[in-house]
């Protein structure tokens, strides 16, 4: 699937129009369609990644998928035997989580900034967007290209997802990310949508 170079499609920047997107599923569809051309589910591994991401999405702390994903993602916590290093997790995120409680590494963030940290990670990765990053502090600066360079090091067994707040084209940016890095297929699964008339509110 060829999604190395995206739009960045601004559906209003605000709280309000955040919330509404992310309650009604809205901008996981969008985001799906800018990247794929069509509306598809995405099926996280998470017992087959070295490497996690999270932008915003507490996948170990709530939804439909939280045991199994729990499971999966613990499985690779544990040393033993020939297994010898664990998984490493990143997330970025507005407030405290389950799932940022168990970050290797985390980085606090506006809700409305973590779009800026995406396309900084987007110049590491190559993957084109239309509008430039802003300017990052230091801190922020080293956790961009540290996760770039666990991404690239763990390739397809790696695993970026996004929160149902964030806007369109960071959805469409993290699948860009996954299939830059081999993830489908390996990773992650692309599978028909849920619902089966999906309908923004």
């Amino acid at each position: 699937v060829g999604v190395l170079e995206l739009i960045d499609v601004h559906l209003g920047e605000g709280d309000a129009e955040r919330t509404r997107a992310g309650l009604h599923g809205a901008a996981a569809r969008a985001g799906a369609i800018l990247a794929f051309g069509q509306d598809v589910s995405v099926h996280a591994r998470y017992d087959q990644a070295r490497v996690v991401v999270s932008f915003e999405d507490d996948f170990l702390g709530g939804g439909p998928e939280q045991v199994r994903a729990a499971r999966e993602f613990t499985k690779n916590r544990r040393v033993r035997g020939t297994t010898q290093e664990m998984n490493r997790l990143y997330v970025v995120e507005s407030s405290p989580t389950p799932t940022g409680a168990m970050a290797d590494h985390r980085l606090a963030k506006r809700s409305e900034d973590v779009g800026n940290v995406v396309r900084a990670l987007a110049a590491k990765l190559g993957v084109a967007t239309s509008t430039p990053t802003k300017g990052l502090d230091p801190a922020t600066t080293r956790f961009v290209d540290a996760l770039a360079k666990d991404l690239q090091s763990a390739g397809g067994a790696s695993i970026v997802t996004c929160g149902p707040t964030q806007m369109p084209y960071v959805h469409a940016l993290v699948h860009a990310f996954n299939t830059k890095l081999g993830a489908f297929g390996k990773a992650m699964r692309l599978l028909p949508p849920v619902e089966c008339l999906p309908q923004d509110k």
